[in-house]
């Protein structure tokens, strides 16, 4: 993975989290044993949400830590990397089908001093899993930042962070999940969110990064907040290579070359004998 982000960029960090689903009932076996090992098999105690490795340059510290695994799966250890063994590292196992991973997602989002989020660099998220995930509703609702309390965000609620954060996310799920997590995408299209089908064994997310960075990296979209007095705002594209169904995202644009928009804006207001600046 480092290699494949070095073909792309040479300024680049990266880091890795994982999810299970809220350690309450009924989303994890609350039997005391399970709690400890919630697979019979040696796995580690179920928890919503773990920070594994800040967004960092040290390309070692990654691959020591990297799981990539399907956590609702049956437990497995990953030893292998490169030909290296790694540190065993074991994962953990929820209960229902549904995962949670919105959790897991909305925690990347708003802890960006842990998670280490740079200013003025473009931040990209890849999601991978196997599984739904638990959303508003299927918990209780409250904040987020206490797992056994909060409700699962929305989509909306998602979108919303992912904004706010300039967080562009990369849907990479298997097929058996693919038409959810595409339905998922319509909701995040504005944020530039992107979904592969990611094999069974994991074995073209590679390809997944290196496709989607290049679908981010030639779409353009204004997404502006509106300053006191403006009620609308609007970016228009002119000569854009091709206008998506949305009417503002423009696509297929190449490195140096320049795109055209039409500015529309609408006063809340007249303002009389004022300057607008």
């Amino acid at each position: 993975m480092p290699n494949t982000l070095y073909n792309i960029t040479s300024d680049y960090r990266i880091g890795f989290g994982s999810f299970v689903d809220k350690k309450v009932s009924p989303y994890v076996d609350v039997t005391p044993s399970r709690l400890l090992d919630p697979c019979g098999i040696g796995c580690n105690a179920p928890y919503s949400f773990r920070h594994s490795v800040s967004l960092t340059s040290n390309i070692t510290l990654f691959n020591v830590s990297l799981l990539v695994t399907r956590l609702s799966a049956p437990c497995f250890v990953l030893e292998q990397h490169n030909g290296s063994k790694l540190k065993a590292q074991v994962i953990s196992g929820n209960q229902n089908t549904p995962e949670g991973g919105f959790d897991g997602f909305m925690q990347v989002l708003l802890c960006k001093k842990l998670i280490g989020w740079r200013d003025n660099a473009r931040h990209l998220l890849l999601y991978d899993t196997d599984a739904d995930s638990h959303q508003a509703g299927d918990g209780m609702d409250v904040n987020y930042q206490a797992y056994g309390l909060y409700d699962y965000p929305s989509p909306g609620d998602i979108r919303e962070q992912l904004r706010i954060n300039n967080v562009i996310p990369i849907l990479a799920v298997t097929s058996d999940e693919l038409s959810r997590y595409t339905a998922y995408t319509t909701e995040l299209q504005s944020v530039g969110a992107t979904v592969g089908t990611l094999a069974a064994d994991s074995s073209n997310i590679l390809n997944l990064i290196s496709s989607a960075y290049k679908s981010v990296t030639q779409k353009i979209v204004f997404d502006p907040v509106l300053p006191a007095g403006i009620s609308s705002l609007k970016f228009i594209p002119i000569n854009c290579p091709q206008l998506e169904s949305d009417g503002i995202t423009c696509s297929g644009v190449q490195i140096e070359q320049t795109v055209n928009f039409t500015v529309q804006v609408q006063l809340a207001s007249c303002a009389n004998n004022q300057t607008m600046q």
